[in-house]
């Protein structure tokens, strides 16, 4: 069995690049979580089945003021007890 023998700054340099590879892994898979995060606050899900009957608003709009009207007005289909 042939050895050969690897140089030390090989070897650092190999394990410096596993390092760096690893930090960046780590920082995208973060990232990402974080993404996810504010995708899900963004969204505005009814706490019942509904139709929206009216919008008030285009995509790209600026929302938040409380003198507009609102986003969007619902229907809720449901049986009413």
């Amino acid at each position: 069995m042939l050895r050969y023998p690897i140089a030390p700054a090989e070897l650092e340099r190999t394990k410096n690049q596993m390092m760096a590879d690893q930090a960046e892994y780590i920082a995208n898979r973060y990232a990402a979580s974080s993404y996810k995060k504010i995708g899900n606050y963004l969204a505005i899900v009814a706490p019942y089945s509904s139709t929206i009957t009216k919008r008030n608003i285009d995509a790209g709009s600026f929302v938040g003021n409380p003198n507009e009207n609102p986003l969007f007005e619902l229907e809720d289909k449901g049986s009413l007890l």
